[in-house]
């Protein structure tokens, strides 16, 4: 098991700080943890014995994204078992040595592979911290502003770097008006670009900061629809990307989850300051339709440890051009839509935080 369940726990700090999220919730007493860990313990079981070794060895190491991702493998998992599928892991594919996460087959006798990934995984930890601690450096006259944001937050170690650059610079220039600088970490996964302007300017930051979520989740959609090919079952990719209160574009969610895999659509570019086509997976209102080996998308907004006990927006986007359909059974029990001859379509199904909180 990834937790024992009978260890004494006296923590009952509700702020993580410098912990990692395995030792904060393995080390923490408060209620909402109990079931996380009881929760965790459980999706465990529908992994083989090969499985389980490998989740715990990498869930137990201090790495955010590993940890968002294995938790996120756990919980999809999990529904899936609890919906009474059969559950393959890493099955063989025909001609490729690559392996899908899983083969998914219900009681009807429908099957397809599914691909789990996760968007630029982090906490809000660092990026409210990143905006605390640039909010502090001000004089009587002047004051650093967030231009833009690209990237979707940093790791401890990152956070402690960008501190110590950030406030060097600022000492040195502090005086400067209209000074720039953009700092990326290493893999230049996350950049930010700051200005120092007069206290008596409305600075950006002061409004918003945009967030480039359609080029992050595109790409890595893009990435996994190039894995495999064409497949002999249905391929549906499952993704998470937690939203940002950096981003105004994400009140829109939904339309821009629409738009980033039908497309048939544009959107400002605040970088740019002009309306551009937008890009988009699957090209449905074109005569070329591209990606068509992706049977659908399935879309889970905010699903992590910390919240999945409570009620989630999530999607099961189809591609009604797809070469292998998916299995019918799904819209038996997801949210779904779809677009088909311009016109669209959608239906409710499952309250997915039911089937985790029946298990506690």
């Amino acid at each position: 098991m990834i937790f024992d369940l009978t260890k004494v726990r006296t923590n009952t700090e509700k702020s993580r700080g410098s912990k990692s999220h395995f030792d904060f919730i393995d080390e923490s007493a408060l209620e909402e943890h109990v079931k996380v860990r009881v929760l965790l313990n459980k999706a465990l079981e529908v992994f083989s014995a090969e499985g389980r070794s490998e989740i715990i060895s990498r869930i137990k190491k201090n790495d955010e994204e590993k940890f968002h991702s294995v938790c996120f493998e756990l919980l999809v998992a999990f529904i899936f078992k609890q919906l009474d599928c059969e559950i393959e892991e890493h099955p063989n594919v025909i001609g490729s040595e690559k392996h899908p996460d899983f083969f998914i087959k219900f009681k009807s006798g429908e099957s397809f592979y599914l691909e789990l990934v996760t968007v630029q995984e982090y906490d809000d930890w660092s990026l409210e911290e990143c905006k605390s601690f640039i909010r502090d450096l001000r004089d009587e006259k002047y004051y650093l502003n967030i231009n833009s944001v690209d990237g979707r937050g940093l790791s401890h170690d990152e956070y402690k770097e960008f501190r110590g650059n950030i406030k060097k610079w600022w000492n040195i220039n502090k005086k400067i008006k209209n000074s720039k600088l953009v700092w990326k970490n290493s893999d230049e996964s996350f950049s930010i670009e700051l200005e120092i302007l007069e206290t008596s300017d409305l600075g950006l930051s002061s409004m918003f900061v945009w967030v480039n979520f359609h080029t992050q989740l595109l790409k890595s959609l893009k990435k996994k629809a190039k894995r495999y090919g064409d497949l002999e079952h249905p391929y549906i990719i499952a993704t998470t990307f937690r939203p940002s209160s950096f981003s105004i574009a994400l009140q829109q969610m939904p339309e821009l989850l629409e738009r980033t895999l039908y497309g048939g659509a544009s959107i400002f570019n605040p970088e740019t300051g002009q309306t551009e086509l937008l890009r988009n997976l699957w090209n449905t209102n074109t005569q070329t339709q591209t990606y068509n080996n992706v049977s659908g998308v399935l879309f889970f907004d905010e699903m992590n440890v910390y919240r999945v006990f409570e009620p989630f927006k999530y999607c099961l986007f189809l591609n009604d051009f797809s070469k292998r359909p998916a299995p019918s059974v799904l819209q038996s029990f997801f949210n779904f839509y779809y677009v088909k001859d311009n016109e669209s379509y959608q239906g409710n199904r499952l309250v997915l935080n039911s089937l985790f909180n029946s298990c506690i």
